[in-house]
């Protein structure tokens, strides 16, 4: 078995809220900082909220697959898709994916 193919998914959907959005839920760890509380919409949010019912959704996935049909799929932070693509990618191509312990050291280095 070897990786064939290494693509980042992108979905995008809304989330239906009931009255006020738990917003203690989004709070950030450097939130505690005064500048760092600025970066929030006039409603209190980070700008995802579209109206009183509504919150936009956006995650990012790792696909995986393999000749044999197995495919493994993982989240992603959308900050890491383009070091994905373009460097780890070509590491990853051609190689077995049961071996993740020299995938991860490969990787590493």
């Amino acid at each position: 078995m070897h990786i064939t193919d290494v693509t980042i998914r992108r979905i995008t959907g809304t989330m239906d809220i009931d009255g006020e959005l738990m917003e203690e839920r989004l709070v950030q760890p450097r939130d505690i900082y005064a500048e760092f509380r600025g970066d929030r919409g006039e409603d209190g949010t980070r700008g995802q909220q579209i109206d009183d019912a509504h919150y936009r959704v956006t995650s990012s996935f790792l696909q995986i697959d393999t000749d044999e049909g197995v495919s493994g799929i993982s989240t992603v932070q959308p900050a890491s898709e383009y070091h994905i693509l373009t460097q780890l990618k070509p590491l990853l191509i051609g190689r077995n994916p049961l071996a993740t312990e020299k995938i991860w050291d490969i990787m590493h280095r």
